[in-house]
This record gives structure tokens, C-alpha cells and sequence, in this order.
């Protein structure tokens, strides 16, 4: 996990992300909640490691990605997205084969 931290992130802070990364200690809510602040991310998307448990942050993320392009950017994104579906669905079907 690569951690980046922001020039207001304190020392305790980056000392509590670097703990809590390396699993050495055990974390408690107040910390964690620190933590999401410092990294400008929600407690969920910390805690969530399961896809499917993390669909909806997921969602949240690509809706946020699409809402901030422009017209070009979109059709681009689109054809990326599209393009690596398509990879991965070819990859899934080799695996099965």
C-alpha cells in the first residue's frame, strides 16, 4: 500500500496510517475516522476489501469521474472503459478454457 499524506497531515497522524497499514497495532474508531480524514476518503472505503461489499463506493467513484469531464474526455473514458471490459471478460473466458 502506498500512503500519500497531505503537508497538513500531522505526525500523529502519519504514525497512525503507518501503524494501521502494517497491521502492528490495533486501530481504534476515533483513529480510523483520523485517518479517512487525512486521506480524503470515506471510513468505508477503508474498511471495505471485499468488490462486492465495495459496489456502491465503487459506483460513488466512477459517477464522481464522469460528472467532472467534458464532452471529449467522456466519449474517451467511455472508449477506454469499453475496451478493458472487453479485456477482462477475455481474460475470464481463457481462465475458464
Amino acid at each position: 500500500m502506498t500512503l500519500i499524506l497531505t503537508p497538513s497531515a500531522s505526525i500523529t497522524e502519519a504514525t497512525e496510517i503507518a501503524e494501521a497499514s502494517s497491521s502492528a497495532a490495533r486501530i481504534s474508531l476515533t483513529a480510523l475516522v483520523n485517518i479517512a480524514n487525512v486521506l480524503g476518503v470515506s471510513v468505508d472505503s477503508l474498511i471495505y476489501d471485499s468488490v462486492v461489499h465495495a459496489r456502491p463506493q465503487l459506483e460513488r467513484e466512477i459517477q464522481q469521474i464522469v460528472d467532472s469531464r467534458d464532452d471529449y474526455e467522456l466519449r474517451v473514458v467511455k472508449e477506454v472503459t469499453h475496451s478493458v471490459v472487453d479485456a477482462l471478460r477475455a481474460t475470464n473466458k481463457s481462465r475458464q478454457d
